[in-house]
């Protein structure tokens, strides 16, 4: 099994509580997860060092109990069981969302619970739809803004289908002008 560094954990522990807050969990917990992802990136050592010794994971600040089991499962499992879990309930997709300036995870939530919308695609349609507005804090100018800047950024972030040709950009709007002659 090929050994998790710190910031892979630290990725996991984000992507939990990303996860959790759009599932609507206790916002203490959500805040334990992202201060010992913190902690992790922080620290100057490999996690994977200090794993076999609670009392020295415990040492670090950020790190509790909860935390400490945690990291004991995920090098024990290869995986921590609740952000498998949320993965499999939400869809790796939802995490996408969350690159979409404007979504945060509370609206990320409504969206799931009014439209099972997971992906950028499905936010895509729904604006265009104008069904985006009908969520609270959504309005046509925020729809807008979603469809003019966010998705085409989020989309070329994930390496997906390439705005170029799009509507939403086009090089002749933004092409610098060449003139002839002196500058």
């Amino acid at each position: 099994m090929i050994v998790p560094d710190n910031k892979t954990i630290a990725a996991i522990f984000y992507e939990t509580a990303d996860l959790m807050e759009v599932n609507g969990d206790d916002p203490f917990r959500i805040r334990s997860y992202r201060r010992a992802a913190e902690a992790l990136e922080a620290l100057p050592q490999p996690v994977a060092e200090l794993v076999e010794d609670p009392k020295k994971l415990l040492a670090i600040p950020g790190i509790g109990k909860g935390m400490c089991a945690n990291l004991q499962e995920i090098f024990r499992e290869g995986k921590l069981k609740l952000h498998t879990e949320l993965l499999e309930k939400y869809r790796p997709s939802m995490l996408e969302l969350l690159k979409i300036q404007g979504l945060g995870p509370k609206t990320i939530a409504l969206l799931w619970s009014a439209y099972q919308v997971c992906d950028l695609e499905g936010v895509e349609k729904l604006a265009r739809e104008g069904k985006l507005q009908s969520l609270p804090r959504m309005g046509e100018k925020q729809e807008q803004k979603i469809l003019r800047r966010s998705l085409p950024q989020a989309h070329c972030a994930e390496g997906g289908r390439r705005w170029a040709t799009s509507t939403f950009w086009s090089p002749a709007k933004t092409a610098p002008t060449i003139k002839s002659g002196r500058r």
